[in-house]
């Protein structure tokens, strides 16, 4: 968790694209909105991505 962190700050202090992989249950959806919340208040957009659960499965994936 450490490592991910450091690099969502990274991220945001360079600037970068940032994109918010989601799935499709409660637990997802809402860690998805809240890390999208945070990241407007620290002044950054995102992309979220929720991947269709018949094409690209379920979870991070190479064809998601």
């Amino acid at each position: 968790m450490e490592n991910a962190a450091r690099r969502v700050l990274t991220a945001i202090d360079r600037k970068e694209k940032i994109a918010v992989f989601a799935d499709y249950d409660v637990d997802g959806g809402a860690s998805a909105a809240l890390l999208l919340v945070w990241l407007r208040a620290m002044g950054r957009d995102a992309t979220l991505y929720i991947p269709d659960r018949i094409d690209a499965g379920y979870g991070p994936n190479v064809p998601a």
